[in-house]
């Protein structure tokens, strides 16, 4: 009998080993016995934050995981990455650093529910580079200024909550009528190392991420809101910049070389160049700078400095007289000259209206005559071109239109 209970608890034993020491074939280990599936998690966006450090942030995907490895590579090979580090689901995002600027990164995440593995996000890479200033644009803003204009991915909300604010008083009981009270104070830059928060980005589902630049530091100013509907609690933002020393701007004369004209600090995204050449044509680029590094260049962006040309003139008739209209296109012309050629004699100024005006009458005609009518726009220094030409008859009271092939056209006042 003691040989059998003997026996008996050598098996339960080597049963409790073997038990204890085979792995667990899971498909959820919050419920062993069921068939489901994890779903994969997938990277929302990568963002450079400094020379050597992204950000990296996720959406998990599953419910049942409790932790995110990160893994990285320098290359797209399956067999070539390596853990970075192993983090808790909720914190939705990790700072990788150590990184070389310039270099191209390959990152996926595992889903874990505790020891469990579940399933590998897509493959997603990006470049920690500095990103290139986007839309940049060209207005002429006189005879001799010319105004840029850019997008750049600068600056961003990233904390917004709300903090007691003790002895604060709405300051009038009309709640309809209050607005929030706003205070301006400096506030000490954080050491602390940035994680952006949860969401932040586009959700990609292609092979690569444009990285783009994010908040590294918060900015010396920050915005403290008295909401007169929640007692007594402020709401506290501030925003943050990236790692951008600010800048640079290049121009072009003519067929000839960009060359650098100005630099910039970090947060401002436009410029005006003056001095310049009435009649000159005008090529700009913009990059930003960090340190010895450079961006891609923005889209470059062309301008002939002139004065814009006045367009749809039509003459209509009036009481025994011949009225003007005509489209203003520029937006720095001191006025517009009107010239008049009657039967087809040479043109000659009979008027002059300020700026932004686009109409004038003139009483000074007969019965029997042809007019032809012409505008342009001009300022102190400089006229644009002419508008088209337009002939008026009061003899029959229609309008003629000169094509700029030199066709007539008769009509009832439609520009051609």
């Amino acid at each position: 009998m003691i040989n059998v209970q003997k026996q008996f608890l050598l098996c339960l034993a080597v049963l409790t080993v073997f038990s204890c020491t085979t792995d667990k074939e899971w498909d959820n280990p919050f419920d062993p016995e069921s068939d489901v599936e994890f779903t994969a998690p997938e990277i929302t966006s990568i963002t450079a934050i400094d020379f050597d450090k992204v950000v990296i942030t996720w959406s998990a995907g599953d419910s049942a995981y409790t932790i995110i490895r990160l893994e990285r590579s320098e290359s797209a090979s399956f067999t070539s990455f390596e853990q970075v580090a192993e983090v808790p689901v909720s914190s939705n995002s990790y700072s990788d650093s150590g990184l070389e600027f310039g270099s191209t990164y390959y990152y996926r995440l595992l889903g874990m529910a505790d020891e469990v593995e579940g399933e590998y996000s897509e493959i997603i890479s990006a470049q920690l580079n500095l990103p290139a200033p986007t839309d940049l644009a060209a207005m002429a803003l006189s005879d001799h200024e010319i105004e840029l204009t850019w997008n750049y991915a600068l600056l961003a909300k990233v904390s917004r909550y709300w903090i007691p604010a003790s002895g604060t008083e709405p300051q009038n009981d009309n709640r309809e009528s209050r607005q929030p009270e706003k205070v301006q104070r400096s506030v000490e830059q954080s050491g602390g190392e940035p994680i952006l928060p949860p969401g932040k980005g586009t959700p990609q589902v292609a092979d690569r991420l444009e990285m783009k630049i994010d908040p590294a530091a918060p900015q010396r100013e920050e915005v403290v809101t008295l909401p007169h509907d929640r007692g007594n609690l402020l709401e506290r933002t501030w925003g943050q910049r990236g790692f951008e020393d600010g800048f640079i701007i290049e121009r072009a004369e003519g067929s000839g070389e960009f060359a650098v004209i100005d630099t910039l600090d970090a947060g401002v995204t436009e410029y005006e160049d003056s001095n310049l050449s009435y009649g000159t044509t005008y090529k700009y680029r913009v990059c930003a700078y960090a340190g010895q590094y450079k961006s891609d260049y923005s889209n470059e962006e062309s301008l002939e400095l002139v004065i814009p040309t006045p367009s749809e003139l039509i003459v209509l008739q009036g009481d025994n007289a011949a009225v003007l209209q005509w489209q203003d296109n520029s937006l720095f012309e001191t006025g517009f000259s009107i010239e008049k050629s009657v039967e087809a004699a040479p043109f000659a100024e009979i008027g002059t209206v300020a700026s932004d005006v686009t109409t004038f009458t003139d009483t000074d005609i007969d019965a029997i005559s042809q007019y032809r009518y012409r505008v342009r726009a001009f300022t102190e220094s400089n006229y644009s071109d002419y508008s088209d030409e337009a002939d008026f008859s009061l003899f029959t009271g229609d309008i003629y239109y000169i094509s700029p092939t030199g066709s007539d056209f008769t009509g009832n006042g439609s520009a051609n």
